[in-house]
């Protein structure tokens, strides 16, 4: 299963696909392949075990204060003190109140890290909540 979109940073040029399955790619040549998100079942040493020699490890961090301030500028006291509040991920600078600050960072805590922790650990829901 796949899905074309549009390239938004090369509107003219090629789409982009996204697939379900990359059992079919292997015939294709001169093909990039980003595999991203969370994985709860494997650590990123066991995913660079499984792709031995066919993969690269690129780590995403949050933004440094330095980062987060030239992208919203203004008082840096002000900003110091959202920063110290909400974090450097980068998609709470795209959220434009502090209730949509909020639920953001409450669905990547509970969504991503949670989930992702239950998985690993094959805790119950019940267990799971309880213990944080």
């Amino acid at each position: 299963m796949s899905d074309e979109v549009r390239n938004h940073y090369n509107p003219l040029g090629k789409k982009v696909t996204f697939y379900d399955a990359l059992n079919d790619l292997r015939s294709l040549q001169n093909l990039d392949i980003y595999v991203t998100g969370s994985n709860s079942r494997m650590l990123s040493s066991d995913i660079l075990t499984e792709f031995r020699g066919r993969s690269d490890e690129i780590r995403v961090h949050p933004l440094s204060f330095s980062e987060y301030y030239s992208a919203v500028g203004g008082d840096k006291n002000e900003a110091f003190d959202d920063y110290a509040f909400y974090g450097g991920m980068p998609l709470i600078l795209s959220r434009p109140t502090d209730t949509a600050k909020m639920n953001y960072l409450q669905s990547l805590f509970s969504e991503v890290y949670i989930k992702d922790i239950v998985e690993r650990k094959r805790l119950s829901i019940r267990t799971s909540w309880n213990r944080f």
